[in-house]
């Protein structure tokens, strides 16, 4: 009924729509700068009136300790800041790296609880930088041994990406162009700018995308993660290349690198894509059974692992695989073959022509099934594989008859326990692939790097 209680009526309202505890010393803080109609101090009215109205309770104890921790940590910010324009000022350099850095990281600690309800989380769609293969907001690995072109394909994906509405291998990219960043510690900006122009020129566009960007540190990867987050930020990047980890200062055989590397990744917020190397082969080694050079963690923390290996070169055409050995948020993708070509100034990525060592075994498979029918024997598991003895081992033979089924056969019951396997038609009649684009090597002048010159792959 007074104007002053209007006031403190109005502060109330106010705390309550923000969702603050309303008590004698938050309607205190809320009316600082409201004058009171007799100009006197709000403290001595406030505390003057009844309990009932308005009290200190302790249930809102904690919200005022995280007030002061709030306000203890912007002062210290403040400080960083002053220290920085002073080490400025007195040209220290190194000072200055460290306080950037140390800014960069600062985070002003949030006043609300951090511990919620996973039942009052708005679940929202995951969303995808290529669908299936690179999730936003989580590091991806392409690996594989050197020489099998992992750069070229990287700046394949994010040229596609800088588009917007593309597809890799019938996997799907966002609709809206991703601005996108290669970090790049193996090569340098003219050998990139090269290999952009010959990628963008083989997707038949006359210019490199304008929203493709590029950065070469001087410093290794978990030194520049400060610039890089600024970069991120105002170049507004949501898809980020490192090429590659081996080569970043990263060592790779520390936990304690890996570990902070991958979750520095993931603190970026954005899909980031790292290119790293393999151990090299030794006798007996097989090529899919290969890891990520180093630490474990490589694996345990990437979301999606992808290992890369070469089929054949033939002329100016390498055949190449991607194996999806770990998915997180998905179901693993089936293996993706396709061919790069190096035709003139020109590098293309097509569809492949060439089966892939499993297509050619799950064929001869069926080939077996189909023989027996023909010859009036069961296509049982025992026959299958007596026929394949000396060619596909029986581990693998028992394996690729679960993963036909449905495409190369189908399987019904016989006696007792017994699977017999029929064979199925396949596509257009037969066990090839469908014909794509085969790019004639005759009329052209090409420049295939050395490093994928290798004419005797071991990619199986």
């Amino acid at each position: 009924y007074t104007e002053t209680h209007q006031l403190i009526f109005k502060a109330a309202q106010n705390l309550n729509k923000n969702g603050n505890p309303i008590d004698l010393i938050t309607v205190n803080d809320e009316l600082k700068n409201v004058k009171r109609p007799n100009r006197w101090e709000w403290t001595s009215y406030l505390t003057s009136l009844p309990m009932t109205a308005l009290s200190l309770e302790i249930n809102h104890l904690d919200f005022h300790l995280m007030q002061i921790k709030s306000c203890s940590q912007k002062r210290k910010l403040k400080e960083r800041a002053y220290n920085l324009v002073k080490a400025i000022e007195d040209d220290d350099i190194e000072k200055v790296e460290k306080l950037v850095a140390e800014i960069s990281d600062f985070q002003i600690e949030n006043t609300r609880d951090e511990v919620v309800l996973l039942a009052d989380q708005k679940i929202t769609p995951r969303t995808w930088l290529l669908e299936g293969a690179i999730p936003d907001g989580f590091p991806t690995i392409i690996y594989g041994a050197g020489g099998m072109g992992k750069s070229f394909l990287a700046l394949h994906l994010g040229i596609l990406a800088c588009q917007g509405g593309q597809r890799f291998m019938n996997l799907k990219f966002p609709k809206e162009p991703r601005n996108t960043l290669i970090v790049d510690y193996e090569l340098d900006l003219n050998e990139q700018a090269r290999r952009a122009q010959q990628v963008t020129s083989g997707l038949n566009n006359p210019d490199v995308p304008t929203n493709l960007h590029y950065f070469s540190p001087s410093d290794s990867l978990l030194r520049v993660f400060p610039k890089l987050k600024g970069i991120i930020k105002s170049k507004d990047i949501s898809f980020v290349i490192i090429d590659s980890i081996g080569a970043s200062g990263t060592d790779g055989e520390s936990v304690q690198d890996v570990v902070s590397m991958l979750t520095k990744l993931k603190d970026l917020g954005v899909a980031t894509l790292v290119l790293d190397h393999q151990s090299k082969m030794q006798t007996g080694d097989k090529y899919g059974s290969k890891t990520p050079f180093g630490s474990v963690y490589k694996e345990n923390l990437s979301r999606s692992v992808l290992q890369l290996s070469k089929v054949e070169v033939v002329g100016n055409r390498v055949t190449l695989k991607l194996k999806h050995t770990k998915a997180n948020f998905s179901r693993l993708l089936d293996d993706l073959v396709f061919d790069m070509y190096f035709e003139g100034d020109k590098v293309l990525f097509t569809q492949s022509t060439v089966k892939s060592h499993e297509a050619k075994e799950l064929e001869s498979i069926w080939e077996v099934i189909k023989k027996l029918e023909d010859t009036g024997g069961k296509a049982i598991q025992k026959a299958i594989t007596a026929e394949l003895k000396g060619e596909i081992a029986r581990d693998k033979v028992i394996s690729l008859l679960e993963k036909g089924e449905g495409t190369y056969w189908d399987k019904q019951s016989g006696e007792r326990t017994e699977i017999i396997y029929r064979t199925r038609n396949l596509e257009n009649g037969t066990l090839s692939n469908q014909d794509s684009r085969f790019l004639k090597n005759d009329h052209y002048e090409y420049d295939m790097p050395e490093e994928l010159l290798d004419e005797n792959p071991k990619a199986e």
